[in-house]
Parts: C-alpha cells; sequence; structure tokens
C-alpha cells in the first residue's frame, strides 16, 4: 500500500449504529477510504 492510502478499522472505537441490534451491528460493519491527494496534483477524468 502507497504512503497516500490507508485502511484503519474503526468499527469498534467509533461505531454509528447501536451493537445490540442486528441492524446496528449490520451498520457498523462498514470501510472508509480515505486518499491524501497532493496540492495541485491534476487528475485524469
Amino acid at each position: 500500500m502507497s504512503n497516500r492510502m490507508r485502511a484503519v478499522g474503526y468499527a469498534a472505537t467509533q461505531p454509528l449504529a447501536d451493537n445490540a441490534t442486528a441492524e446496528g451491528h449490520a451498520s457498523n460493519r462498514r470501510v472508509e477510504l480515505t486518499m491524501d491527494i497532493p496540492m495541485g496534483t491534476k487528475l485524469s477524468q
């Protein structure tokens, strides 16, 4: 993985919903991606 992309799991420490219900538990099972793109980088379309 490059230094501009990273994966971090937050479900246990930053849940979006209550883990006491099946629906809440499903909501917390997620993947969030963050890309750090340097200023001035030209992106292709």
